[in-house]
């Protein structure tokens, strides 16, 4: 066989030329079967392959302030414009995190009570008026630096209860401030 000959060169060999027939499935598996300096090349090709496969390596984003409480990115759309929205879901590997970090004790019922935690799935934003909508439905106004002496860097007003967040964990404005700067990032430097 000529030099540099691959499994291409071996499947199109016609009976007879010393060159032996092989099915796809063969010609595959001898052309990454790992030889020599070829196991690390063939460690990288399926470590490569499963970085973009696995549930692993997907972005998730917070929708609450405790340990764990995240949602798995599914897609992302017109972000920085004033149509952006990110959607989720809520995946059985976010409740174990949850369970696991949070509570302390991964357990089925944990699982199943955080899995049935009321969620609006998709956030929106009109990154042009500050207009959002979080993960637990509320309606949100960010407008921009707060003045000076504000315990928060950024003033976000909960416009469904017409209070300003005041950047303490109970009022949310940590995880809300992200949420809007996933939708928006030109908006919060």
């Amino acid at each position: 066989m000529p030099k540099g000959a691959g499994p291409f060169l071996l499947a199109k060999a016609k009976r007879g030329s010393g060159c032996r027939e092989v099915d796809r499935t063969t010609m595959l598996e001898e052309a990454f079967q790992p030889k020599g300096r070829g196991v690390v090349r063939y460690f990288l090709l399926v470590l490569s392959t499963l970085a973009f496969v696995s549930p692993a390596f997907a972005k998730t984003i917070y929708y609450g302030g405790r340990a764990g409480m995240e949602v798995t990115i599914v897609k992302k759309s017109g972000l920085g414009t004033s149509h952006a929205s990110i959607l989720t879901k809520h995946t059985r590997q976010n409740a174990v995190g949850f369970c696991r970090d949070y509570v302390g004790k991964v357990t089925e019922d944990c699982i199943a009570k955080e899995m049935n935690t009321p969620l609006h799935l998709e956030i929106t934003a009109d990154c042009k008026t500050g207009k959002f909508t979080t993960f637990y439905g509320a309606n949100m106004l960010f407008q921009g630096r707060s003045p000076d002496g504000s315990p928060t860097d950024y003033q976000i007003t909960d416009t469904d209860e017409n209070v300003v967040l005041d950047g303490s964990g109970a009022s949310g404005y940590d995880y809300t401030l992200e949420q809007f700067k996933a939708l928006c990032p030109k908006r919060v430097k």
